[in-house]
Parts: C-alpha cells; sequence; structure tokens
C-alpha cells in the first residue's frame, strides 16, 4: 500500500518541508487504512491470566501479521482473544465462590479486590510545590516545565575563568584532515539503523511509532534517504524534529516533590534514526583520525568501565574525561 501511493513529486521537489508533507501525509493515510480502530489492550495485571500456551500463539500470530500483512490472521487474533477473556472471566468467578464460601469471607474477599486493583499509574496524581498542593493536570504540567527549564539554565559545575579570545580572523581557517565535512547516508545504514529499533509503542509529535519504520517493508529506508540527504544538501534540520514530548521520570525520593523526577524528551522515531547516523559517523571519524584519547572511556562503543578500571586508570581521570564526552 506504501509503495502504490503517489510519489512523484516526493522524489522530484527540491523543497524540504513539501517531501516532509508528501511523507506524512502518504505514511498517514496508509496506517489510518490498515490499523484496527479497536485494540483489546490487556492491563499488567491481567496479564497473569494468560496462559503461556496462549502467549506463545497471540506473539506468532502477531508476527505473522507484521510480516505477511495477512488480515485473515486479525481474525485469529480476535478469537484467540475472546477466548482468553473468557477463561478469565470463569477463573475469576470461580475465585468469588470460592471466597463466599470460605469461612473467613472478609478477608478473602478483600485479598481478591486488592489483588485486582493491584496495578501501575504511571501518571503523576499530585505533586508538593513550597507547600503548595498541585493536583490540577494543568497545574502539574506547568510546575514540571518550569523545573525541567530550570534545570538547563543553571549550569551544574562551576564554569573556567576564561578570557575572551581576540583578534580572531575574519576570514574561517582551511580544512583540516582531523574535520569533518560530511555525514555518509545510504540505503545500508539506514536499514540497519531502523532493525535495531525498539518495538515501542511511544511516538513524538509527528504521532508514527517505530512499528511503521520496522514493519511498514522496503522502501521506507529509501523514503528516509531522500529526506536525510535533503536536510544535509539544504543545512535545513525539519521543525517537527526539533519539537519533542517532554515526560516526567520518577528517580529516588518521594513522588510527591517535583525535583525527583528527571525530563525525558521523546522525539520523533524518523528524527532518532538521523540522529543516530550522525552520531555513528562522527564516532568513526574521531577514531579514525585518533581525536579520542585511548584513555577516553564512557563514550565510544566498546570502551568501558571494567576495562577503565582493568587499565588502573585513576577513577578521577575517568570523571574527568566522561564530563568532557
Amino acid at each position: 500500500m506504501l509503495r502504490s501511493s503517489e510519489w512523484d513529486k516526493y522524489f522530484t521537489t527540491d523543497d524540504l518541508s513539501r517531501a516532509l508533507t508528501t511523507f506524512y501525509h502518504n505514511s498517514n493515510a496508509c496506517l489510518d487504512a490498515v490499523i484496527p480502530l479497536q485494540t483489546l489492550k490487556f492491563s499488567p495485571h491481567r496479564k497473569s491470566f494468560i496462559k503461556p500456551k496462549d502467549r506463545m500463539k497471540l506473539k506468532r500470530l502477531s508476527t505473522s501479521y507484521f510480516k505477511h500483512h495477512d488480515f485473515g490472521t486479525l481474525g485469529l487474533i480476535l478469537n484467540t482473544l475472546s477466548s482468553i477473556s473468557q477463561a478469565r472471566d470463569f477463573r475469576m468467578r470461580n475465585e468469588e465462590r470460592i471466597a463466599v464460601a470460605s469461612p473467613v469471607r472478609v478477608y478473602a474477599l478483600t485479598e481478591i479486590l486488592r489483588k485486582r486493583m493491584n496495578r501501575k499509574n504511571h501518571s503523576i496524581s499530585l505533586l508538593i510545590d513550597k507547600g503548595r498542593l498541585c493536583t490540577n493536570p494543568e497545574d502539574i504540567c506547568e510546575l514540571s516545565s518550569k523545573t525541567f527549564a530550570g534545570n538547563y539554565l543553571k549550569p551544574s559545575v562551576q564554569l573556567l575563568d576564561i578570557h575572551p579570545i581576540t583578534n580572531i580572523a575574519q576570514t574561517p581557517s582551511p580544512l583540516t584532515p582531523n574535520q569533518i565535512t560530511t555525514v555518509e547516508f545510504n540505503y545500508t545504514n539506514i536499514n540497519q539503523t531502523i532493525r535495531t529499533l525498539k518495538s515501542l509503542k511511544d511516538f513524538g509529535t509527528d504521532g508514527i511509532s517505530s512499528y511503521f519504520y520496522k514493519y511498514g517493508g522496503p522502501d521506507i529506508p529509501l523514503l528516509l534517504l531522500k529526506i536525510f540527504t535533503m536536510s544535509l544538501e539544504t543545512q535545513n534540520y525539519p521543525d517537527i524534529w526539533k519539537t519533542t514530548f517532554i515526560m516526567p521520570k520518577h528517580k529516588s525520593g518521594s513522588k510527591t516533590e517535583v525535583s525527583n523526577y528527571r525530563p525525558i524528551s521523546i522525539a520523533p522515531i524518523a528524527s532518532r534514526i538521523m540522529e543516530r547516523l550522525v552520531k555513528d559517523n562522527l564516532i568513526k571519524h574521531m577514531l579514525s583520525c585518533n581525536i579520542i584519547s585511548p584513555n577516553q572511556h564512557g563514550s565510544p562503543p566498546l570502551f568501558y568501565l571494567s576495562l577503565l578500571l582493568g587499565d588502573r586508570i585513576p577513577l578521577t581521570m575517568f570523571y574527568w574525561f566522561h564530563r568532557l564526552a
């Protein structure tokens, strides 16, 4: 379906914004056509009622659907989910009958209720700011936004007192062999990066999850190659990729203190793919030009803390190198 969409103007245009508009229009049209409107989801406390045999069957059917795009598989998935739901309801009614017939009926019913209500809630119900209780979602969002913005405005370490540089040449200096001049984008490295994506339902501001890129077919890397190449040649980064969702993640301590949360940026998947390719090119260039010291651990691949301890380098040096990275 994605291949049969209108892509003539996409490959002939020199305008990055027009190419992005075409890409997202065709992608959303395909998603709207193939994704079921209603899906049955199991909460974490209900997954325990699914037998391993049924769970493996659902996994095989799901893999078959994403691989062959057979809509008949969706019917088998719905029938399997329906039978699992009926079996779960039967077990729950049986538990209730046993609890009612128990000598300690109140305790047994309370235990059933506690077990069924034991679910994880990832939303923030309230926050305390300077003695003020915030329960309104808009107030919680505003307080979190103000706190996270303040974390980036205030430096966490003391800056060095460096005198300003004067007598800067007006003309740029010539390129040296250590300077990178371009980033390589091709079908192969884009496809490899897509294959390493995690199958998550999270999506960025463009509304497209990693499922689309992983299971959208062999034409996805070619379509992204067009956008990445145009962005590099025109020196223009798409505005939609500059906007991210900020999700607060609890670190430690009380969950009512906003300072105990850290911001997690959820960028569009296409933006993450391009950023990873740029990062790989930069690390490859720095390693080939010996820009990174062999004693630098933590940032380059295959440089782990265990190797650092084996080299008998002081941990203070490790911290200093890690801060530079």
